[in-house]
């Protein structure tokens, strides 16, 4: 069962340039960095809905100990330190605040299961075609919401197809987090495609934000 870490950041000032320098340090540090200690990033994108100034990134682990393995092998690499105090240097006075949720994938979706979602996600059609969304849902029965996004979301050739989806291990546990890609004529199908693609009449609360791919993700 695959280990899900989401982490969104929040910078401040909010600037233009201020941002432009967070990504520049997570382009050219941080992500070489995962990469060497193990981590598979999924994606990272600049919210463009919720707070300002604020990004998201997903990255996969096989298990809780790799991901701490490589937790503390990537905060202990020289070029996580250097780099943010090159941050630091540029912008005096900024500050991130980051908040990490762990989440586990279902238990029916196997390791190719999961690579094949993704696989999808990254043919789904030419950049600027689609938007990609996450969508957090809570629900009495997981199992059964899980089910329905499962179907909802895989095998199909177009459509909204969803790349990523995990239950929240630590704090709200009635909640599961899916991640799309969702051509942009499908989108003005709302409010059927919140009700019909996502949770539907299982989910008794869902939020949707709308994402941005960064340059540094691997799903472009």
């Amino acid at each position: 069962m695959a280990i899900y870490v989401e982490a969104v950041h929040r910078v401040t000032p909010f600037r233009p340039d201020v941002l432009e320098r967070w990504f520049r340090f997570y382009n050219d540090d941080a992500i070489p960095a995962m990469r060497r200690h193990g981590y598979q990033t999924v994606g990272a994108w600049r919210l463009l809905t919720g707070g300002a100034g604020e990004d998201l990134i997903v990255n996969r682990f096989a298990s809780m100990a790799a991901f701490e393995e490589a937790s503390a092998n990537l905060f202990a690499d020289p070029a996580i330190a250097a780099g943010s105090a090159a941050v630091r240097a540029d912008v005096p006075d900024f500050a991130v605040a980051e908040v990490v949720k762990l989440g586990l994938s279902p238990p029916q979706l196997s390791d190719a299961q999961i690579e094949a979602q993704l696989q999808s996600a990254r043919h789904a059609g030419p950049a600027g075609s689609y938007y990609d969304l996450q969508v957090r849902s809570r629900a009495a029965s997981i199992p059964a919401l899980v089910e329905r996004l499962l179907q909802n979301g895989t095998g199909t050739t177009s459509g909204p197809t969803l790349f990523a989806v995990y239950q929240t291990r630590i704090g709200l546990r009635d909640e599961v987090t899916s991640l799309w890609r969702v051509p942009k004529h499908d989108l003005g199908a709302q409010p059927a495609l919140g009700l019909g693609i996502f949770g539907g009449e299982l989910a008794r609360e869902e939020r949707v934000d709308l994402m941005l791919p960064l340059p540094y993700s691997p799903l472009q």
